[in-house]
Parts: C-alpha cells; sequence; structure tokens
C-alpha cells in the first residue's frame, strides 16, 4: 500500500477524532496541540497544514510523523500497520531487485562473445514479453541452440525495463538472476520460493506468491523473474530432475496469480527434455508462452538476425570494411555466434578484407575446431560426425535407432555434440508413431564433416577418385560446389600445386569456375599475410597455371576484379605483378578513375619493369592516357611514332598464322585502342586491322580474347560512317555465337558485342530495336562503373532519342552524360566523345 493511501485515511480518522465536518487552516493549530498531548510527541502546526494541504509539501512524511499520527487516532489495528509496513517494504523489495539485476546484466555483459556495446536489441524479444506481461500466461522461455545470443537478448530486454522504471514511476519488482544464483544445490530438493525470498529481501514468513497477489490487486505491481544460464549448471541424470522439479514447483506456485511472471533462457535440447517432463500436466503447459516466433520443427523462437540488425553490428564492429561485404555473405552471417567468430577474425587480422566465401569458411573453420577439435572427446566427435553423414546418404537427418550402437560407444561425445548446437534430435510422425531423428543444426558444417569423410575415403588426397565420388553422389546439388571450395582449403595448406591444378580443371559451370578460382586467389593472399603459405605455391608456375583458367577483361564480373586484386596480393615476381597492375589500370582507364590511375602508375613505377611490347613501353602509353584523361596538354611524339608504326604494320615482328597475341600484348592493345578512341577515334580500325596482320590467328580462335577482339572489330564497323561489309560481319556474328556456346566468351565482350548491335540497329534505321539494345548495355555499363563506354551509350542514346522526335528523352541522356563526365571530372576533350 502507497503513502498516499496511509494519509488519506488519517485525514479521516482525525476529522472523525475531532468532529470537525470543514478543516480551516485556523483548526490546524488546534490539531496540532491535541496530537502533542495526547502522543507526547511533537507535531507542528505546519506539519498539519501541510497533512491537509494548506502548506507546500516538498517531501513524504517521515515515519515519526506517521507513527505519532496514527498513535493519535488510536487506529494502529494490524491491518493498519501493515499498510506503512508494505509501504517501506515493497520500496526495499524493488530497490534489491535492482540490485542483484544490475549486477547480473553486467556479469553477463561482459562475458558476451562480441563487446556488448555492438549488440543490438533485438524488436521480437519486446514484442513477446509486452504480450506475454499483459496476458494470463506465468512463464515464457526463451529457447535456441547455442550461440544464438539468449543471454544477450535476455540483458537487453531487462536493461529497457530498468530504464523505463527510471524515466517513470517505478512500479514492478524487476529481479534478473543466474540460474547458478537459485540452482546452486541442484542436487537437493530445497524450495526454489525460498531462495527467491532471499534474494529480493522478503520477510521469510511471507508467502511469495500471496504478496504479490496483493500487491498486484492494491496497486499493479508484478514480480517480473528472468533466469538465465542454465547451460552453466552441472546438469546430468541426476540433477536434471531435481533442476526441472523446482521449476514446475515454482510455475504451479504461482499458479493462477497475475502478480509472478516468470521468464527464462534454456538451450534447445535442455527445454526439449523439460516439455517432455511437463508435457503431461495440462495446468503447467497451459500457463506456457511460446512466443510469436516459436519454430517445433528447430525448438526454438529466436528467429535468425534481419539483414538490417547484421549491418547494423557489421557497422558497429567496424563501419567502412562492412560497406565492402557482399549481401550474400552478410546473409550467411545471421547466427550471432557466426557474427562472434567474425570480430574476432577481423580483431587477429585487421586487413583481412576477402570478398569470396573465403571469410565464411573461414569461420565455420574456427567454429568447428573450437566446439569439436580443440575440446574433450574430439576424436569420438568427429568419427561421429563422419558416420552420420555416411548414414544421411543425402537427406538432412538419420532416425536415431540407426546410431543406437554409436550413442553406446560416443554417448558423452552425443551429449556435447547436442548441448553445443551442433546436432539436434527431432521428432517426426510416420504412420502415426512419433519417430526421433538426428540431423546437424547448420549445413555448414554438415558439409564440413561430408568433406572429411570423402577425404579419408580417397586417400587423404583430392584425387580422381575424389572428384569422381562427389560427382557421382552430389550431381546438381549445391554441396558439390562447398566442397570444392573445402578441398581447395585443404590443398592450399598442404602447398600441393597437382592438386590444384587438377582441382581448378575440373568441369564446372561458368558461375562456378569464377567463384571458385576468386576463393583459391583469396585464399593463398590471406596464407601469405599470415607467413603460412607453403613455398611451393609461391613459384611462377602457379600464376600462370591460375591465369590460364582466369577469363581475361571480364570487367563485368565483379569477381573479376577482386580475383586480380587478390592474385597481386600473394605475387612475388615483378613481372606477374606488372601484368595485374596493368589489367587494373585498363579498368581504371575504363572507369575515368583519375585518382585510382594515378596510384596505380605509381605502383607500376616502383616496380621497375621496364619491358617494351610492341615496341612501346606500357608505362608510358598508361602515362599518356592518364594525361589525357586529366586533360593535361599530351607531348610524346615518340609515343605517337610508334603507335603510328604499329598501325602501319612497320614494327619488326614476324606474321604468325598460328599465333595468338600473349597476355601482356592482349592488353597494350585495349590501352592502344583506349587511346586511339579518346585522341583519334578514326584511327581504331587501322590499329585493329594491324593486329589482324600481326595475329591473323585471332580471327577463327575460339580464345576469351578472341571473342573480345571481334566484338570490338565489329563496334569499330559499325559505329563508322563507312559502309560495313554484310558479309565479314555475318561471319563475326557466326563466330562470337560458337566461342559463347563453348564458354569461352566473357559477359563483357558480350556486352559489347550487344551494344553493336544498338549501332547497327540504328544505321538500318530499325531505332526500337537499336534504343532495346543501347538501353540494356547502359544498365550494365553503367552498374560496373565503366564510365568511358557509359558517356558513349548516354550519346547513342540521345541521337536515337532525337531520331523518333523525343526531344525529353534526347535532352535527358545529353544531361546525364555531362553529369557523369562532372563527376568523375573527365577532361574536355571526353564531352565530344
Amino acid at each position: 500500500m502507497n503513502q498516499t493511501i496511509v494519509l488519506d485515511k488519517i485525514r479521516r480518522l482525525i476529522l472523525l477524532k475531532t468532529g470537525i465536518h470543514s478543516i480551516s487552516p485556523s483548526d490546524c493549530k488546534h490539531i496540532a496541540s491535541s496530537v502533542s498531548k495526547s502522543t507526547k510527541k511533537s507535531i507542528s502546526e505546519t506539519t498539519i497544514k501541510r497533512l491537509f494541504g494548506f502548506a507546500e509539501t516538498k517531501s513524504n512524511f517521515s515515519r515519526y510523523t506517521l507513527s505519532a499520527l496514527l498513535d493519535y487516532t488510536e487506529e494502529i489495528e494490524p491491518t493498519f500497520a501493515n499498510a506503512l509496513n508494505d509501504v517501506q517494504n515493497l520500496k526495499h523489495i524493488q530497490n534489491n531487485c535492482r540490485t542483484v539485476s544490475l549486477s547480473t546484466r553486467k556479469n553477463l555483459s561482459n562475458r558476451s562473445g562480441i563487446p556488448y556495446h555492438l549488440t543490438v536489441p533485438r524488436i521480437f524479444p519486446r514484442l513477446d514479453f509486452d504480450y506475454f506481461y499483459h496476458s494470463s500466461y506465468s512463464f515464457m522461455a526463451i529457447v535456441s541452440r547455442a550461440g544464438y545470443g539468449k543471454s544477450t537478448i535476455m540483458c537487453h530486454l531487462v536493461q529497457q525495463l530498468l530504464d523505463e522504471q527510471n524515466e517513470q514511476q517505478e512500479k514492478d519488482a524487476i529481479l534478473f538472476v543466474s540460474a547458478r544464483d537459485i540452482f546452486d544445490d541442484q542436487f537437493e530438493y530445497t524450495n526454489l520460493e525460498q531462495r527467491i525470498k532471499s534474494k529480493i529481501g522478503l520477510e521469510k514468513h511471507n508467502d511469495l506468491t500471496s504478496y504479490f497477489s496483493e500487491q498486484h490487486q492494491q496497486n499493479g505491481t508484478k514480480l517480473l523473474i528472468f533466469i538465465d544460464s542454465f547451460s552453466e549448471l552441472l546438469i546430468n541424470n541426476i540433477s536434471k530432475p531435481v533442476i526441472f522439479d523446482k521449476l514446475i514447483n515454482l510455475i504451479c506456485t504461482i499458479g493462477q496469480s497475475d502478480g509472478i511472471k516468470v521468464v527464462f533462457t534454456m538451450r534447445s535440447n535442455m527445454w526439449n527434455r523439460f516439455f517432455d517432463r511437463i508435457r503431461n500436466m495440462p495446468l503447467v503447459v497451459e500457463k506456457w508462452f511460446p512466443g510469436l516466433c516459436f519454430d517445433i520443427r528447430d525448438q526454438s523462437n529466436i528467429p535468425p538476425l534481419a539483414l538490417e540488425e547484421i549491418e547494423t553490428i557489421l557497422s558497429k564492429i567496424d563501419p567502412e570494411k562492412a560497406q565492402h561485404l557482399t549481401k550474400d555473405l552478410k546473409l550467411k552471417l545471421k547466427y550471432p555466434f557466426f557474427i562472434q567468430w567474425y570480430y574476432l577474425l577481423k580483431d587477429e587480422f585487421p586487413n583481412f578484407e576477402p570478398t569470396s566465401d573465403l571469410l565464411f569458411f573461414e569461420i565455420v573453420d574456427r567454429f568447428i575446431a573450437e566446439k569439436i577439435h580443440h575440446t574433450s572427446y574430439a576424436t569420438e566427435k568427429t568419427i561421429f560426425c563422419r558416420k552420420l553423414t555416411v548414414l544421411m546418404q543425402g537427406h538432412k537427418s538419420v532416425p536415431k535407432l540407426l546410431l543406437i550402437e554409436d550413442l553406446a560407444h560416443f554417448k558423452n561425445a552425443y551429449r556435447e555434440l547436442l548441448a553445443d548446437g551442433i546436432l539436434m534430435e527431432e521428432k517426426q510422425e510416420e504412420d502415426g508413431i512419433i519417430a526421433e531423428y538426428v540431423r546437424f543444426v547448420h549445413p555448414h558444417v554438415s558439409e564440413y564433416f561430408i568433406f572429411l569423410e570423402r577425404y579419408h575415403a580417397a586417400g587423404k588426397k583430392v584425387n580422381q577418385r575424389f572428384f569422381k565420388d562427389i560427382n557421382m553422389l552430389y550431381s546438381g546439388n549445391s554441396t558439390r560446389f562447398q566442397l570444392m571450395q573445402w578441398a581447395a582449403k585443404i590443398i592450399i595448406t598442404k602447398g600441393n600445386f597437382e592438386e590444384l591444378e587438377l582441382l581448378i580443371s575440373q568441369s564446372l559451370n561458368d558461375y562456378e569456375k569464377k567463384a571458385l578460382i576468386h576463393f583459391i586467389a583469396e585464399s593463398l593472399k590471406y596464407l601469405k599475410s599470415r607467413g603460412l603459405l607453403p613455398p611451393q605455391l609461391q613459384q611462377q608456375e602457379l600464376h600462370e597455371m591460375i591465369c590460364s583458367h582466369l577469363a581475361p577483361l571480364d570487367f563485368v564480373d565483379s569477381r573479376y576484379l577482386d580475383t586480380v586484386c587478390a592474385l597481386r596480393g600473394f605475387s612475388s615476381s615483378n613481372k606477374q605483378s606488372f601484368f595485374y597492375l596493368l589489367v587494373l589500370s585498363v579498368y581504371d582507364c575504363l572507369s575515368i578513375n583519375k585518382c585510382r590511375l594515378a596510384k596505380r602508375l605509381k605502383e607500376i613505377e616502383m616496380l621497375q619493369f621496364n619491358e617494351t611490347v610492341f615496341s612501346l613501353s606500357p608505362i608510358k602509353l598508361l602515362q599518356n592516357i592518364s594525361q589525357l584523361i586529366s586533360g593535361r596538354l599530351s607531348t610524346n611524339p615518340e609515343l605517337s611514332w610508334q603507335i603510328e608504326q604499329f598501325k602501319q604494320v612497320k614494327l619488326s615482328i614476324e606474321p604468325n598464322s598460328e599465333k595468338l597475341p600473349s597476355d601482356l600484348e592482349m592488353l597494350v592493345f585495349v590501352l592502344m585502342i583506349i587511346r586511339e578512341n579518346i585522341q583519334n577515334p578514326k584511327g581504331v580500325s587501322s590499329m585493329i586491322d594491324a593486329m589482324i596482320s600481326y595475329f591473323p590467328q585471332i580471327l577463327v580462335s575460339n580464345s576469351p580474347f578472341s571473342a573480345y577482339f571481334l566484338a570490338i572489330m565489329d563496334l569499330s564497323f559499325n559505329r563508322s560512317n563507312q559502309a560495313v561489309n554484310e558479309r565479314l560481319s555475318s561471319k563475326i556474328k557466326i563466330k562470337i555465337k560458337q566461342i559463347k556456346r563453348q564458354h569461352y566468351s566473357t559477359k563483357f565482350s558480350e556486352s559489347i558485342y550487344k551494344l553493336s548491335k544498338a549501332y547497327q540497329n540504328q544505321r538500318s534505321g530499325n531505332i526500337e530495336h537499336a534504343i532495346n539494345f543501347a538501353e540494356r548495355c547502359l544498365e550494365i555499363f553503367s552498374r560496373n562503373q565503366l564510365r568511358l563506354i557509359e558517356v558513349g551509350v548516354y550519346e547513342l542514346l540521345s541521337e536515337l532519342y532525337g531520331a523518333i522526335g523525343n526531344t525529353e528523352k534526347k535532352n535527358d541522356y545529353l544531361y546525364q552524360k555531362f553529369k557523369c563526365l562532372n563527376q568523375q571530372e573527365a577532361a574536355p576533350v571526353l564531352i565530344g566523345k
């Protein structure tokens, strides 16, 4: 009962005793004198005026004053005395609860997998709790596998409630405790109610449920009990029934009272055992609130992190690097324990910034090492998990009956696998019979042990037998590619060049091939950064082997540039580094990125690699392009003369009908095309003719560069005002389709060819088809920031819409062109291109 109720009763009794029906300020002196004489306690006239509202009250009345007034009224009955004590007792209980709760929250938050300030309060716990608080349910369990952030969720929830009580008048008593605090005598059947009363400071003779039922009826106060960390209790077949019975007794003690609410966290495997215990207790089950997100199959009511929540956490960990993580990778971090390993990895290797799946594979690898390889029963756990993958045979789970014999041998290992969230048990109904199944909680862990089993079956080698097995068992299944990535990780760790070459040469679709090479390149770079790259993988042959499988100049594939950057990161040869930097410089030219090109030029110059190609210096050529893009006056007559010599086929290069240009020659040719396109567009066709004269095989080869060259050739013909050789154009079309069928063309060369079709349709007067091709190309080039080509497409679209009289669209595309060039701070020479 609060002080207001007590004071109301005192006023009423004083008026009754003195016989005053309508009190005035003048009556207060008489009442004060009467109280002092009757009780032998000094009470001033001002105190009486404050009591009846004739003077300002700045603080509560003291216990001495209240006691004197009650003595005077001669109404100190047991119930009235209890009312006064209740005011003091409830405040004392609330203070005790707050002290214990703050201490528990601090202890748990300090043990968070990542620093607590980097975590975020989730939305669903508060929604669940608010519904639960106003319902007739007595208890709510926050249930999930290990590592899903149950303690963090509980800490945030309790903190929110405590903060709200700070801002408003404190109403409820909030007790947040660790399970160990009230279950420490877990082997003995002691009364849990007494433990709680001891924690909150409620006298032993008071009944917990009755006390808070009365408080709830009188002023709406509830006791909110939050219990966390059941996993820290030493639970075995002896203590488990004791703990469950204590919890059940507490719930039964609460009964139908709305004055006490209990919230606790449990791992899924422990919850399954607890629910089996209460399943046939309808009065207990009906008081359970499962939560809005309860998944009966996974036995969890904590949903994975949403993308927004993941991005918030990652931005707190490292705001700059979080922006570079792909959406796919972020979604793979939807389980909090994966974010914990991400944080530890970033803390250990701050410069580790992979863009492939390597980051996630490293997280899974460390998770498995921590939960299995570096624990007790490590060998038994590994054997059991491998055996489970054999029994799965393409299925997601295995009947528990098939594991009975193994469970007898690996009982302790199996229990820890369940407790640590590696495995889970689930029940399925078959023909009216409930059967138990066992499966891996996470498919990524399952894939690791599938790989381990196949790897051991092949004699701990990634050989033809290994690939034959996975191709036979997992053909058309995404698991096959995951196994290849695990194979790449093991091969690189061992440093086996032959196995790596065999892996890359496997038959994969275009997406998988590029993704695998990207993964391998970043794995090699990562090991070199840690000083763990085997010497046999630091040879020039490795780069040549990888580059032979890497499609050149694929600038519309986001992985291509990342792969080249990774290869550059572990290159130990100046020649190879020069090649990679030249590839990246070509992209910088096409993206009109002056700053990045200037930085790249400095890196190239530091290599002091002065090899000439087509009798000219690639460095001088790059410097010249950089000056053109920046708007600086270009004065290099020697370079111009060398390029003219190339165009006039006067170089001392013997034509060879069987030879194709080298990778370096190919890059220099592309740079010369870029230069001509900026400075002298009419000279592009001469450049193409010269290249054919030097390397006639380029027209008949099925190489990726041939596809790119033919696309450039077709584009040059269709952009020029010269008469087009329809027969040659038809042959180019047939050849490009042939190369595409054989999967040798790149998306970049295909996009260039589409742009050529736009110009071709413009020349033939088919404006609608031309617009369709051009807008599709614009989307591709804009998305990949190929600004030099993008501004050309804007110019084309402006002409096309002008041809059909759509002035609004024409002007819009002209505006987009100038805006793009202005953003890149491009030279005026590019505006007219």
